[in-house]
């Protein structure tokens, strides 16, 4: 049985992965289901990769600003 998407959402998620570890005693299921779990890893992995990218070339773009603005004042 399904739940209302309104009790899903109020939920933790400790109350989620309960739920879950309880219906997952009983129930089969097939690849995409492990396809699924490989594809959220792997979602999670590139998020994280992608936030140090963002921090990495925030820093870059700050020393860049940087050496500009020492540049500027050493030419005039």
């Amino acid at each position: 049985m399904s739940m209302k998407i309104a009790d899903l959402y109020g939920m933790t998620d400790a109350e989620v992965i309960a739920e879950h570890d309880k219906v997952a005693a009983s129930t089969m299921v097939g690849t995409d289901y492990w396809m699924t779990e490989l594809e959220r890893r792997w979602r999670e992995k590139s998020d994280r990769l992608n936030g140090r990218l963002a921090r990495a070339s925030l820093v870059l773009a700050l020393v860049s600003v940087g050496i500009a603005a020492v540049t500027l004042f050493v030419t005039r």
